[in-house]
């Protein structure tokens, strides 16, 4: 089970690392959650979130951030123990990425750590709680052009303040 979910880990980690920035993007533009099925571990249907909602919270590791209102329209897609934070482009065939945020057990981040790999080097750490690592990542490439690419630089230089708000509730 322990490969398993360091397979998961480590492909999520490869995609976001890698790009796969072009593809689809949901038709909403409203904040949206994708939520794992917990039996099959697979996307649900998104779920609306209400836009005047600033706090984000991750359905698997119930940590929470606050969101500035410009990232209200920002999908926020899981996936087991990673969340993806995709820029709201007007165009349907650009999923800019602004950030992902992943989660891990020390086990599995010192296993992840002894075998290397370039993914390692793109993990920066956000804290560690109660056995748990996490990490953020940032896109290695840029698809936006003209305003949009103006209006993300400007949700980029938001990430420190958010992440530095980063917390577990019990």
């Amino acid at each position: 089970m322990k490969k398993w979910m360091t397979c998961l880990a480590l492909g999520l980690l490869v995609l976001s690392v890698l790009g796969c920035q072009a593809g689809e993007k949901p038709a909403s533009n409203a904040t949206e959650v994708t939520t794992p099925d917990k039996e099959e571990e697979k996307p649900s249907a998104p779920q609306e979130v209400p836009a005047e909602s600033r706090t984000y919270q991750n359905s698997v590791d119930a940590y929470l951030l606050d969101l500035p209102k410009e990232w209200s329209k920002v999908q926020i897609i899981e996936a087991s123990r990673s969340a993806d934070f995709i820029y709201p482009s007007a165009s349907p065939d650009v999923h800019q990425s602004l950030m992902r945020i992943v989660g891990m057990t020390n086990e599995e981040w010192e296993k992840m750590k002894a075998e290397g790999g370039p993914e390692v080097s793109q993990l920066k750490e956000i804290t560690q709680i109660d056995g748990s690592m996490y990490f953020y990542v940032l896109p290695l490439d840029q698809v936006l052009e003209g305003q949009e690419l103006e209006e993300y630089n400007a949700m980029a230089k938001q990430m420190p303040d958010i992440l530095f708000n980063f917390r577990v509730e019990n």
